[in-house]
């Protein structure tokens, strides 16, 4: 067995924040070295470019997972049927790889990882870690500045996240995290719903939730009259969960079982209720990485 391995200090949420600009400016600038023009983004290419393997094999209870191998890395993907699943899932790896590079250089040395060529993958699930990976597979696959400007161009929500997923060839669920995540978790939601039982259920959902009870039940009996029809329907509310806010809430039937639902919620006092984008430009660390092989 190969005992190669790279260790980083123990996590600190405290550097979250920087640390998750920081790998989203490392993808930016990855993108920008591979010359993309147009989506979809190749994560296998990237990987080539990066020097990093890509081996796809059934794999129990994880999606993936970065190995050493020699003085290199090894991406091990899941071979699960859907492509989309396994893009995001190389994606992420490549995030492990960005961050255990990192840590080589001198930096990244808040957080804590150790690699092994036959190390057990299930145990390597540092919550930060991951956020941060996916945080960057996010940026690497679906860039902010392109949702941006789509929206800009007249995106409707929710009735368009699935053509967004097509674009990017990416999931529901990764087209509206990656818009949540730009226009602020805290005051909008996507969720997906399933109506196979008696009342529709949330198969997933991301950004804000609500807790009470009478609320869930008005989406489930909402949900439940537009499935398997054709039009998006806006409602306005009084009010969404404990903060009290006026909200719109708009649902868009996709098939004769599935619907999306998107929420909003007005500002609050003091706060700017606008999509701002910070220039993601790649400096400092992010470009003194050697992440493309000579």
């Amino acid at each position: 067995m190969d005992s190669t391995t790279t260790t980083v200090k123990s996590a600190d949420w405290t550097y979250f924040p920087e640390y998750k600009r920081y790998m989203k400016e490392t993808a930016q600038n990855i993108r920008w070295k591979c010359r993309f023009e147009d989506p979809p983004y190749d994560p296998y290419l990237i990987a080539e470019k990066m020097g990093v393997r890509v081996r796809e094999e059934p794999l129990s209870g994880v999606d993936g997972y970065v190995q050493a191998v020699g003085k290199g890395w090894e991406a091990v993907v899941s071979m699960v049927p859907q492509e989309e699943r396994r893009r995001f899932t190389l994606a992420h790896e490549l995030g492990h790889v960005v961050l255990l590079k990192a840590a080589d250089a001198g930096y990244a040395r808040s957080l804590m990882r150790f690699r092994v060529v036959g190390f057990r993958p299930e145990l390597h699930q540092d919550p930060m870690e991951e956020a941060l990976c996916n945080a960057f597979a996010s940026e690497l696959l679906v860039p902010s500045d392109d949702i941006n400007k789509r929206l800009s161009d007249g995106l409707k929500l929710p009735r368009d996240i699935p053509r967004l997923a097509s674009e990017f060839h990416i999931s529901l669920h990764a087209a509206a995290t990656a818009v949540v995540n730009l226009l602020g978790p805290k005051r909008t939601a996507l969720s997906l719903w399933r109506k196979d039982s008696l009342w529709p259920l949330p198969v997933w959902w991301v950004g804000v939730k609500t807790k009470r009870r009478a609320e869930r039940s008005k989406l489930e009996s909402l949900v439940g009259k537009l499935v398997g029809k054709r039009d998006q329907v806006t409602c306005q509310w009084d009010s969404f969960n404990v903060r009290k806010r006026p909200a719109s809430i708009r649902v868009a039937p996709i098939s004769r079982k599935l619907a999306l639902v998107y929420v909003t919620l007005a500002a609050g006092r003091n706060e700017r209720w606008q999509r701002t984008l910070s220039p993601l430009r790649p400096k400092d660390t992010a470009t003194q990485l050697t992440l493309f092989e000579e």
